[in-house]
């Protein structure tokens, strides 16, 4: 709504004063590199596509204030300028997705076991914390597993029999804990 109501805006005031009216055209480059930075890169694509098209026709017809170009260098330049137009906000939007994901990448990391897949101590203490603040009345069952002697597999056997050990018993957890189980 907000990129429509610039575009109009651009197409009125150049009507009134052609001098600012490419000047305006910075008012939709702003709407759309705010919407790169807050909504996933599809959405800014269409909505940059758009814009661009319509800035383009408007330019190319002479329509808004904005001259239509004449000569090679005009059609350069206006080529240039909607490319810009294009681009930068469609970089800005992959730049913005591709640093939440790996941020979420980080986060999930950060809060389960490399081995296992489960919950590390930093998430299981997370979970407890919701589960605590859940509806009161809610059924809930919290279960702390400890394996007793766990040094001397290592040590014994070797870390990589500790290893499959424990990832045996993750296995064996996560059989048993139902789709709503956190």
């Amino acid at each position: 709504a907000c990129l429509a109501l610039s575009l109009l805006a651009l197409g009125w005031i150049g009507r009134f004063s052609p001098a600012y009216a490419l000047g305006l055209a910075s008012v939709p480059i702003s709407l759309l590199l705010w919407s790169a930075l807050r909504f996933e890169p599809l959405f800014t694509a269409l909505a940059n596509a758009v814009c661009a098209m319509l800035v383009a026709t408007a330019a190319s017809l002479g329509l808004g204030g904005l001259v239509a170009p004449t000569g090679l260098g005009d059609v350069t330049l206006l080529i240039a300028f909607l490319c810009v137009l294009a681009l930068t906000p469609q970089v800005v939007s992959i730049a913005a997705h591709r640093s939440r994901v790996i941020a979420q990448r980080l986060l999930q990391r950060a809060r389960t076991d490399a081995l296992t897949g489960l919950l590390n101590r930093i998430g299981f203490e997370e979970e407890v914390r919701k589960c605590l603040q859940a509806e009161v009345g809610e059924a809930m069952a919290l279960v702390h597993l400890d394996l007793d002697q766990f040094k001397l597999i290592n040590d014994i056997l070797s870390h990589q029999v500790g290893d499959e050990l424990i990832r045996a018993v993750a296995s064996a957890l996560r059989t048993r804990i139902g789709p709503l189980d956190r």
